[in-house]
């Protein structure tokens, strides 16, 4: 007797833990071309960080440059490596919004096979299911030239527990300061809800790396680089995951 109703709580559990929404399993971490420590080797200092900057587990270095910057510097940033495993559709719907993969200067690196997912590549398509494209530019290249990445959409049924499991230095809303501003295209505003929210005098906001007024999520910080190619000031910004 006894056996028989431990038997059948243990065809509940099951049925009910198949009934579970994917937002309830665990996304894993290891995103395929996600973007993780972006800097400028000119002017943030990159150089100077090295000791702090060894590369992630599974990931490799990439340097996209700067049209405008003729000494041959400009951006570098490390992205994850695909580590082989099976990625569902509802999984890829599932990421929080604003994670960058993919990221790829069109014209310094024309050539070079930069993929996400294993198979995607920035220059040959508009997005895919959870990603849609961005493009950034890069002041000082031709018109539709310069940098562009895939951006998680937050569409689907979100894992919000992936953002504190991400990489440290993962990146976040990247924008560039004349391109692509979310206060003049709404589209481009990132909301992450409760403690992960950005704020403005300890009001939830939108996430928006161009206006500094906006206090970044929890263990996360503002950074930024000038376009050496942009008026004074204008560049690049997002938000890097410190811990």
């Amino acid at each position: 007797m006894g056996s028989k109703i431990f038997k059948g709580l243990a065809a509940i559990f099951v049925l009910f833990a198949m009934a579970l929404p994917l937002a309830a399993q665990q996304v894993p971490s290891t995103i395929p071309g996600l973007v993780i420590w972006l800097d400028n080797a000119r002017l943030d200092g990159f150089l100077q960080r090295k000791n702090e900057r060894r590369a992630p587990y599974a990931s490799i270095k990439l340097h996209g440059g700067d049209q405008g910057d003729h000494g041959g510097l400009g951006f570098d940033w490390f992205m994850q490596i695909d580590p082989g495993a099976a990625w569902s559709s509802q999984m890829m719907n599932s990421i929080p919004p604003g994670l960058v993969v993919g990221l790829k200067h069109t014209m310094n690196q024309r050539g070079m096979h930069i993929v996400a997912f294993n198979s995607v590549d920035v220059a040959s398509t508009g997005g895919f299911i959870g990603f849609r494209r961005i493009h950034g530019g890069d002041r000082g290249a031709p018109s539709g030239e310069g940098f562009s990445w895939f951006e998680s959409n937050g569409e689907g049924q979100i894992d919000w527990s992936l953002i504190d499991r991400l990489p440290k230095f993962t990146i976040m809303g990247l924008r560039h300061t004349m391109n692509l501003r979310p206060d003049q295209d709404y589209s481009l505003q990132i909301v992450w809800p409760g403690r992960h929210s950005c704020t403005y005098n300890g009001t939830a906001v939108p996430c928006d790396c161009t206006k500094t007024s906006i206090t970044p999520p929890s263990g996360w910080a503002r950074m930024g680089s000038l376009d050496r190619g942009a008026p004074s000031g204008d560049g690049f910004c997002w938000y890097e995951k410190r811990y």
